[in-house]
């Protein structure tokens, strides 16, 4: 009498086994939406007020990528609910966004957050934007002054009124 076949070779009940652990670790896994940033900010924080009579912080904040070369993201703090305010917890305060808003450009800063895509409607066409919903925005301290342009990039969004400038800095560049 022949010995019996096993029904499946090793390496097939390996892969099969692998699958399955595979698919118990994806079960387990919980979506996250989190964003730790730490850079500098390019310019100054904007307020912009929304309908609902509630505030928002916009700012941008320059990173560094690894291997070089550097990012701006487009940071929204808020919103912070109107001076009288509502009732309730809200995630970002008035004094939080107080805050924001006096941070100086080049300023390294700590991001909190998570990613949102916003959609809206513009010249008959539909647009999107990713950017960081922040909870959070933290002076840090800086180490040593850094105006490289990848540290502190000047941007079209840049605020900075020409008296905050230094005369024989580059242009863009804030006062120290």
């Amino acid at each position: 009498m022949p010995d019996k076949m096993p029904d499946k070779m090793p390496e097939q009940r390996m892969s099969e086994r692998n699958a399955s652990e595979q698919a118990t670790i994806e079960q387990q896994a919980e979506d996250r939406n989190e964003v730790r940033l730490v850079g500098r900010l390019s310019g100054r924080a904007e307020r912009r007020p929304l309908p609902s009579g509630d505030e928002l912080a916009e700012l941008r904040v320059v990173v560094r990528r690894h291997g070089g070369g550097a990012d701006t993201l487009p940071v929204q703090l808020g919103p912070a609910p109107p001076a009288g305010g509502r009732k309730g917890r809200r995630p970002v305060g008035r004094r939080d966004l107080a805050a924001a808003l006096r941070l100086e450009p080049g300023r390294r800063v700590r991001v909190v957050g998570s990613l949102r895509r916003r959609w809206w409607q513009a010249g008959g066409a539909r647009r999107s934007r990713v950017e960081v919903a922040a909870t959070s925005v933290v002076p840090l301290p800086d180490a040593a002054p850094d105006t490289s342009a990848s540290a502190v990039a000047t941007d079209v969004r840049d605020r900075t009124a020409p008296a905050d400038r230094d005369a024989s800095a580059p242009s863009g560049a804030p006062v120290r």
